[in-house]
């Protein structure tokens, strides 16, 4: 029996016009949706609940994204977002790989983030991020988290304890790095002393022309990095 006389045509045309009705609910579309490559696009497009930014949410002209309800980037959710330039997601908590791979954010501040994944920061498209700022529940810092943004040169960390750096490699060609014309770490004064003793960081701060410096009477006492003044 061929296996094509199985097939309801007609019932299955009703039910992937269901489901295309549902996926257009649930995203606020309109659009046709060709199967099967414009319903995973549109599902993909679909945030869940709030929470996750959803890997291929973004696009490449999506040039801003603002949010106070995600709490939770999912690996590679901005990747190759090239005209990414401005994010505002202060509820962030915690991030995936990947991230922000091949956009080209320059300063960003997540005062709520609690941990950093692997190459989460890694590979900004031409070197353009410059400055990041996390507040005071960082915990820690994975392998090549900053790796490959030539130009990042400022790193804030409000928590009042060290945030454990996983290993050195999270800077590589940075102005953090070795040979590298210096990168500035800004901390609580309090904690200066124990950065400077810290495994991985004794060694990054130990570089020629890196500095470490009190978030006290700095601009970043009173704003974050993006800019954005703290409450």
């Amino acid at each position: 029996m061929a296996l094509d006389a199985l097939v309801d045509s007609a019932r299955l045309d009703a039910d992937l016009t269901s489901i295309a009705d549902a996926i257009r609910t649930k995203g606020g579309a309109s659009t046709q949706l060709a199967f099967p490559a414009g319903f995973v696009d549109a599902i993909d497009a679909i945030e869940a609940g709030g929470e996750d930014f959803l890997v291929k949410r973004c696009h490449n002209t999506l040039t801003s994204y603002e949010s106070e309800d995600v709490t939770k980037i999912i690996s590679a959710a901005f990747r190759d977002c090239s005209a990414l330039t401005s994010l505002k997601t202060y509820n962030v908590k915690t991030f995936g790989g990947y991230v922000f791979y091949g956009t080209h954010l320059q300063k960003i501040a997540f005062p709520k983030a609690t941990s950093i994944a692997i190459q989460t920061f890694c590979n900004v498209a031409s070197g353009y991020l410059k400055e990041l700022d996390f507040g005071t529940v960082l915990t820690s810092i994975s392998q090549q988290a900053f790796s490959n943004n030539s130009n990042f040169a400022v790193l804030v960390l409000r928590r009042n304890g060290v945030t454990s750096l996983g290993n050195i490699n999270a800077f590589n060609s940075t102005k953090f790095a070795s040979g590298s014309t210096g990168g500035i770490l800004y901390v609580p004064q309090a904690q200066i002393a124990n950065y400077q003793a810290a495994t991985n960081w004794s060694t990054i701060l130990g570089y020629t022309n890196n500095q470490i410096l009190p978030i006290e009477g700095s601009i970043y006492e009173t704003q974050y990095a993006d800019g954005t003044p703290i409450a």
